[in-house]
């Protein structure tokens, strides 16, 4: 469960990244924020599965 939850993110984010081509400028700023958090969390998953914190 725990990887296709972090493949979806992935997925999700992968598909904001390439959005951004697309989008107009008033949906960028969301997109950015979506990207960010979808990194942040896969990050902090990585993190803390690897022990280092």
């Amino acid at each position: 469960m725990k990887n296709l939850l972090l493949l979806l993110v992935i997925a999700a984010s992968i598909w904001a990244g390439l959005a951004l081509d697309r989008a107009g400028w008033k949906y960028r700023k969301q997109l950015w924020q979506f990207q960010g958090a979808a990194t942040g969390l896969v990050a902090g998953y990585l993190l803390g599965r690897s022990k280092l914190i």
